[in-house]
């Protein structure tokens, strides 16, 4: 009988809780600071994380769907649905809307991590903490960004890291998922929650994030900068 640890349904799941676990990293480097989402810091911070939810729905996710037909269908229908939900939402809680769509968002998209590595463990032990560690590299920028869009929407800091944790449970599901149910084609999360997943990106991003930044003129090309380093770091890291 194979070790414990050397199961693919284990293993699977301790790399998906590593990836939805970064989420948490945020705390470890903002400091204690009830003006801190006033700070031109934060605006810098969110900068890079709307680059990169433009570079990851861009860069990396779209390339993967651009093959199924049905994708721009999906891309809409994530885009609307966060346009809606704001909609419904009461005008000055615009911020936190968005936060919270970007949180829905991001369980998708760990959801789907979750599919890669656990995927990635049913072909072999080693190929799977490879794949594992690859979308670590490529997550940790990404969540320091999602981080800020959260206290961007009053959250605060142990409330942000916890649903950051919560989300860690997205990617054991899809791991467990793809292990557990093989038979089940995985063009369904290609053609319908990827799709729908850059759309809440697209929306978050373009929509939410960046018409605040753009307001101040002061700081708006380090600003511009910022976010085209974003789109870089994860076009680079999509590279990989």
């Amino acid at each position: 009988m194979a070790a414990w640890g050397d199961s693919v349904a284990f293993c699977s799941s301790i790399g998906s809780l590593l990836v939805g676990l970064t989420g948490v990293l945020p705390i470890l480097f903002l400091e204690k600071n009830n003006k801190y989402t006033e700070s031109i810091w934060i605006k810098y911070v969110l900068a890079f994380g709307a680059g990169t939810l433009l570079g990851d729905a861009f860069l990396h996710l779209l390339p993967e769907v651009m093959n199924f037909r049905e994708w721009p269908f999906g891309v809409l229908a994530g885009y609307l649905f966060g346009f809606v939900f704001q909609k419904f939402s009461p005008e000055e809680d615009s911020a936190k809307s968005g936060a919270y769509v970007n949180l829905f968002a991001n369980c998708l998209d760990n959801f789907t991590h979750g599919l890669a590595i656990g995927g990635s463990f049913v072909i072999g032990i080693n190929r799977g903490w490879a794949t594992t560690a690859t979308i670590l590299v490529h997550e940790i920028p990404h969540e320091f960004g999602d981080f800020a869009i959260l206290l961007r929407g009053g959250l605060t800091r142990s409330r942000a890291a916890l649903l950051q944790s919560i989300t860690a449970f997205a990617g054991l599901s899809g791991a467990l998922f793809v292990i557990f149910l093989k038979d089940i084609s995985p063009d369904l999360v290609l053609r319908c929650i990827v799709p729908f997943t850059i759309g809440a990106f697209i929306y978050v991003s373009l929509t939410n994030v960046l018409p605040e930044l753009m307001e101040d003129e002061k700081n708006y090309h380090w600003i511009v900068l910022i976010i085209s380093i974003g789109i870089v770091t994860m076009g680079l890291l999509s590279s990989l």
